[in-house]
């Protein structure tokens, strides 16, 4: 387990923004930075960083916190990984103390995915360099492609030898474990090399770790598939993967454009010709996922894809899919017998780079022109394809645009500008419709991290029960992480102290075991009497909700407007800063006054069941009259009537 010590290290020399606009294209707003928020599909930039806090905040999804936190969310990584990466990052040597055995299993397990990858990159690539196949097969291969030793070199780019078992026997000799090589799809089921004999593209995270590979056979067998990928294991899922993206992110960054192409090898020679801005869908079609990454970095994508029918195709499919992730998207047109490699290796590195750049058209008016080009004598066809265009355009919220391109397809096509709006508004309605119905017909679940991503700003009118409680309840964990430390003059205590005194026998009934952990360190601190439990000592806790917890109250600490409609009904409403006596009063009987009311119902149902004896039953009717009389001095004092 990694010490306390280094943890605020750690979190001290990780500067937020330094870490986000890695990710991130951030923009300077005054004090603060704003970008595209990269957890959630948004058009308008409502992703703030604050660098004086050393904070990040999304305003449109709610989720917020510290470095660490946007490393764990981001990278999928847990609270230790997070802190080992940033460690690595900021050249911190950690101190680690004793870890439950739990612990280390889960912590070495994903970390043996990324060694034994890290282990495969090196044997591939050491065979593709240092034996006699790997030059006269793979080296001879990326040669004959035009691909130089730099870029070999910078994609880690690699060979696996005919020998069935070459890795596999050399992955035994240094100790690795055969079922992480089956779970990364490194190992056949019959136990033999899953990528014998084919050239290998490693493929990275975003942070660069080796996630996956790419192999490609140079057998002219038709029966040999002639790629083949990484299943998706724990570190990889291969619709939220590009290819290149490591190299490229910077690049795509600066120029506000990617270029999306096809294949391996057009990333390869398109990058080592100066058109760094690059990357390729991983050994899938294009998926929403993988365009989410790319507009982590940029607004514009320009698909680079092989002039003939299926890469065509495969553009046109991809862009609905852009246009939802309100992406600007262009078009490179290709001939027929073109592809991106092949035409880089014939023009030059400059005369490529002058022609994609003179040559990008708008993908929809590109789309406009070829159907009046192909199909201008063939009304049914055109009919077809204007409709398969008109979907497409049906993904563009940007109503504005929408009319500008309406306006335009009219006039290409010489047609009524009225009927394509009709059309459209059509195709609009019926993709509205499918999004509703998808959205019906996902069962909903509550769960604890559903309550925590939550924003209070968005409340229901009528909360339930449930979330009338929830609230109630965190408006009491918001007053103990914030001001716990606080002194409470009437009482003579801190406010923790005081909170503690009243819940400490309702602490097992709170609804989220979170809320319960908070309470539980503030009353073994108080028992202790040890010094005062801080926000930052939840920020940086073990159990990532307790952190989520803290982190979303960091950021938003207190807002009056809408706890009424939750539940949670304060008289003073001062300042929000301060936190009043009679505020944390109020907050605390009106919780306690809802499980006595709660007690009441129980005793009720008890009282009234046969089964129970007439001497339990007395009993239960004296404790109910305690109860009332409690409740009712609870609730003159709150001044609540209670029936």
């Amino acid at each position: 387990m990694i010490s306390q010590n280094s943890i605020s290290q750690v979190i001290e020399a990780a500067h937020v923004e330094d870490v986000v606009n890695e990710f991130v294209s951030l923009k300077k707003r005054g004090v603060n930075l704003l970008g595209l928020c990269p957890f959630h599909n948004e058009k308008t930039p409502s992703f703030t960083v604050s660098p004086t806090k050393n904070l990040y905040k999304c305003f449109g999804c709610g989720k917020g916190g510290n470095a660490v936190s946007f490393v764990m969310e981001h990278e999928n990584y847990s609270f230790p990984e997070a802190i080992r990466y940033l460690a690595k990052r900021y050249g911190i040597e950690l101190e680690e103390t004793t870890q439950t055995n739990e612990e280390k299993e889960k912590i070495q397990q994903k970390e043996s995915l990324f060694i034994i990858n890290e282990f495969a990159k090196k044997f591939f690539n050491n065979s593709l360099i240092n034996s006699d196949e790997g030059k006269s097969v793979g080296l001879s291969y990326f040669s004959n492609r035009g691909i130089m030793s730099s870029t070999i070199e910078e994609f880690q780019l690699g060979y696996s030898p005919m020998d069935s078992k070459a890795l596999i026997n050399n992955a035994e000799k240094e100790g690795y474990n055969s079922d992480y090589l089956k779970s990364l799809g490194l190992m056949s089921k019959k136990g033999y090399d899953f990528f014998r004999s084919r050239i290998i593209f490693p493929i990275t995270n975003l942070s660069g770790k080796i996630i996956a590979f790419g192999g490609r056979t140079l057998s002219s067998d038709k029966k040999i598939p002639k790629y083949l990928n990484s299943s998706e294991s724990e570190i990889y899922n291969k619709s939220k993967s590009l290819y290149g993206v490591f190299q490229a992110k910077t690049q795509i960054r600066r120029e506000n454009n990617c270029y999306l192409v096809e294949g391996y090898t057009d990333v390869l020679s398109l990058s080592q010709n100066g058109v760094k801005n690059v990357v390729a869908s991983s050994g899938t079609a294009l998926t929403s996922g993988q365009l989410r990454i790319i507009k982590r970095f940029c607004s514009n994508i320009t698909f680079l894809y092989d002039g003939d029918g299926a890469g065509q195709k495969a553009a046109m499919r991809g862009l609905p899919l852009a246009l939802d992730e309100g992406l600007d998207v262009k078009i490179v047109p290709l001939k027929e017998s073109d592809d991106p490699d092949s035409l880089v290796q014939e023009m030059g590195a400059t005369a490529f780079q002058e022609y994609i750049s003179s040559q990008n058209e708008d993908f929809i008016i590109y789309q406009a022109h070829l159907i009046k080009k192909q199909f201008d004598k063939l009304p049914i066809e055109k009919s077809g394809a204007i409709k398969d265009l008109l979907d497409s355009l049906a993904h563009l919220k940007d109503t504005i645009k929408r009319s500008i391109y309406v306006k335009e397809i009219s006039d290409i096509l010489q047609m009524d500008e009225a009927s394509i709006m009709s059309q459209l508004n059509k195709n609009i309605r019926k993709l509205i419709a499918n999004k509703h119905k998808e959205s019906f017909n996902r069962s909903p679940h509550t769960n604890e991290s559903s309550f925590i991503t939550e924003s209070p700003s968005q409340p229901q009118d009528k909360p339930s029960p449930k979330q009338s409680e929830y609230y109630q309840e965190k408006e009491i964990i918001r007053i103990i992480l914030l001001d716990g430390h606080k002194m409470m003059k009437e009482h003579d205590c801190s406010v923790s102290e005081f909170i503690i005194e009243n819940v400490k026998h309702l602490i097992d009934s709170f609804s989220i075991d979170s809320f319960q952990i908070i309470l539980e360190a503030f009353q073994l601190q108080i028992d202790k009497g040890e010094n005062v439990l801080k926000l930052d000592d939840f920020i940086n806790h073990k159990n990532t909700e307790v952190q989520k917890i803290a982190l979303d109250l960091a950021e938003t600490p207190f807002s009056y407007a809408n706890w009424s409609a939750n539940g949670v009904e304060l008289q003073t409403q001062k300042d929000i800063e301060e936190n009043h006596e009679k505020d944390i009063e109020q907050a605390l009987l009106r919780y306690i006054l809802r499980k006595m009311n709660d007690q009441v119902s129980e005793i009720q149902l008890k009282i009234k069941d046969e089964q129970v004896s007439a001497e339990k039953k007395m009993v239960l009717i004296k404790t109910y009259h305690k109860i009332l009389d409690h409740r009712k001095s609870i609730a003159d004092n709150l001044g609540t009537i209670v029936l």
